[in-house]
């Protein structure tokens, strides 16, 4: 009797606890959550998703390979609720906060309430996973949904019940679907049962599992194959340190060190438990963690020189090992000063790469340069994108108000297509129209020097003044005051220009 009351007074701690740390998850998620311009992804999140279906799969199944495509979907509706910055984000939110959680009860079933606990602290004041909880974008839910899925494995190969399963094959199946990344798990998963005894594993419920898995996958992997992020402007590789750094929470050395303390104490117990007991869950439970830790980062490092994709978002999903490892080394009794320590060490340093991150972290200032433009727009201007998507910077336009009839390109879809074809100054400004008093030029990504220094040339030939604005990441130049006579005299001499 004596023992349940202490149990159900430790659960009872545990819940509060859990509600106080899930309480500070949602704050720091959406503490200046509107406060930065959407850049170059978000914006492609809320204009894609709030597309018409035709417009919307065309550009699944071309650009993105039905990649994130869960989350565009589950963004569709939630667009309903607002597209501003707070609102469209606050979905991430969610998703974070509920990983925060998801931890917990993964912690707790694999080890106990006080490891389960330590985790979610740990993950709730992750700098690193905050930045991603503040994005429309999809790492939150997969990291939500290999989290889940994760926790479905440990059920079934507890507990091989065909529910379990089941669960297991569908979370596994929407973590590849939230992200092509999520297909690793399965991988670090079936990886984790060389540590467990084969009399162990229910081989013909996992092999059911997985192929189920497959099925519902097969649409994601043949679309899969076809793309490629080389010559994506918005995808740029980690190196190692830079994904060690952000793995531990944008810490610098400090939080790095602290991270390995327990880590360190958690692989010296593991390697004696395998010594000691090698195939029974007990000592299967390290290596299910650190092969979900380790075995996509290896994968995603070995064919970085194929294919760029060694990107510390991409690998987020492997977060929720790192902090259960980092929580099981700190909940170990043997050392009681030296863990609370650590704990304390690892929560403070992290509130301060936090801060950090608040503070110093900026985003393309799409909304400022929307904003300087429709202020100063007069009848007649024009604008012209390089690189983006017209329909980018249109999102801005349409939510200060502006008519959708007053504000007009300078040319028409045709320019992309143009200018990948690598046009000189000449060319382009045969291709400009003559007709605008004034060209507004928007220059994001701009990557090419060469094709942004061509451009700018060009207009500066057909135009007496410029004048730039520099935003984050995005440049606007106004060019006015016409010339004549220029470049084989698109302009007609007799024209007079006030």
């Amino acid at each position: 009797m004596q023992l349940r009351r202490q149990e159900f007074a430790a659960t009872n701690i545990a819940i509060v606890g859990l509600v106080v740390v899930a309480s500070a998850a949602a704050f720091l998620r959406l503490l200046f959550l509107g406060q930065d311009s959407f850049w170059w992804d978000e914006l492609a999140s809320v204009v894609y998703s709030g597309a018409d279906w035709q417009a919307f799969w065309s550009w699944e199944l071309q650009s993105e390979s039905l990649n994130l495509v869960l989350y565009y979907l589950i963004l569709r509706p939630w667009l309903y609720l607002g597209e501003s910055e707070f609102a469209v984000r606050s979905l991430s939110v969610i998703f974070g906060v509920l990983t925060v959680i998801a931890v917990f009860v993964l912690g707790k079933r694999l080890f106990d309430l006080r490891t389960g606990l330590i985790a979610a602290l740990i993950l709730a004041v992750h700098a690193f996973h905050i930045q991603f909880s503040q994005e429309a974008r999809g790492y939150s839910l997969l990291t939500l949904l290999v989290t889940l899925s994760s926790l479905f494995f440990l059920k079934s190969i507890e507990r091989p019940s065909w529910g379990n399963w089941a669960g297991y094959a569908l979370t596994s199946a929407l973590a590849g679907y939230s992200h092509f990344f999520g297909l690793l798990v399965l991988l670090a998963h079936a990886s984790s049962l060389l540590f467990l005894s084969p009399q162990g594993v229910p081989w013909t419920r996992w092999m059911i599992a997985w192929s189920s898995s497959g099925l519902l996958l097969f649409p994601l992997v043949h679309y899969g194959l076809l793309r490629s992020v080389a010559k994506d402007p918005t995808v740029s590789e980690t190196s190692l340190g830079q994904f060690v750094m952000a793995f531990t929470g944008y810490g610098g050395y400090p939080l790095l060190a602290v991270y390995l303390v327990p880590v360190l104490i958690v692989a010296i117990f593991a390697v004696k438990n395998w010594s000691a007991s090698w195939g029974t869950l007990e000592s299967w439970r390290y290596g299910f963690l650190l092969t979900w830790l380790l075995l996509p980062i290896l994968l995603a490092l070995g064919v970085r020189s194929i294919e760029p994709v060694f990107v510390a978002k991409y690998l987020l999903g492997c977060l929720p090992a790192l902090v259960l490892l980092a929580a099981a080394g700190i909940s170990r009794r043997r050392f009681p000063l030296l863990s609370g320590a650590v704990l304390i060490a690892i929560v403070a340093l992290s509130a301060r790469a936090t801060f950090a991150y608040y503070t110093e972290v900026e985003k393309e200032d799409w909304r400022g340069a929307a904003n300087l433009v429709a202020y100063r727009w007069e009848p007649g201007d024009s604008f012209l994108l390089y690189k983006p998507e017209e329909s980018y910077f249109r999102h801005y336009l349409e939510q200060l108000g502006t008519p959708d009839s007053e504000m007009r390109p300078a040319v028409g879809s045709e320019w992309k297509g143009f200018i990948r074809s690598g046009p000189d100054r000449e060319e382009i400004a045969r291709f400009l129209p003559d007709e605008p008093e004034r060209i507004w030029l928007v220059l994001v990504h701009a990557g090419n020097r060469s094709a942004t220094g061509e451009i700018q040339a060009a207009l500066s030939s057909k135009y007496e003044a410029e004048e730039t604005h520099e935003f984050y990441k995005v440049r606007v130049i106004l060019y006015s005051d016409p010339k004549s006579g220029v470049f084989g005299g698109q302009w007609n001499k007799e024209r007079r220009v006030s």
